[in-house]
């Protein structure tokens, strides 16, 4: 849990720089829109990871996920932590539901899929920031 933690406050040091995060419109599985500027001045966790064909995931992806729940739970007391992480996932796989996908982890956060219009906008855009 410590690594967790501390890789966190590493990410929100790089995000808390005087350059902006670029900024993102997505929809969730539950029809609702967010994007990063929904958050100005609040800490945010941004979580990018891969969804392969049929929601299967890469353990070390399930670890991450369980600990983001931990951290959620300790953090937010249980309310779900739509105020503070957004998990952003790749899957071109039309085999996978990721409402079920989200539900099966119990997962009380912002998740959508960057693959919608095959542009990997919001990766990109991070890659580019990140590499700055």
């Amino acid at each position: 849990m410590k690594k967790i933690i501390i890789f966190f406050l590493f990410v929100s040091l790089c995000f808390s720089k005087s350059n902006k995060a670029p900024d993102f419109n997505l929809r969730d599985p539950y029809n609702e829109n967010f994007s990063l500027s929904k958050f100005k001045g609040k800490t945010v966790i941004p979580n990018f990871f891969e969804i392969y064909c049929g929601g299967k995931t890469a353990s070390d992806t399930e670890k991450q996920i369980k600990e983001l729940n931990k951290l959620c739970n300790e953090l937010c007391k249980g309310r779900g932590c739509s105020e503070g992480i957004i998990s952003i996932t790749l899957s071109s796989c039309s085999t996978t539901d990721l409402k079920e996908w989200i539900e099966e982890r119990k997962i009380k956060w912002y998740i959508d899929n960057d693959f919608y219009d095959y542009n990997f906008d919001v990766i990109k855009s991070y890659a580019e920031y990140l590499k700055v």
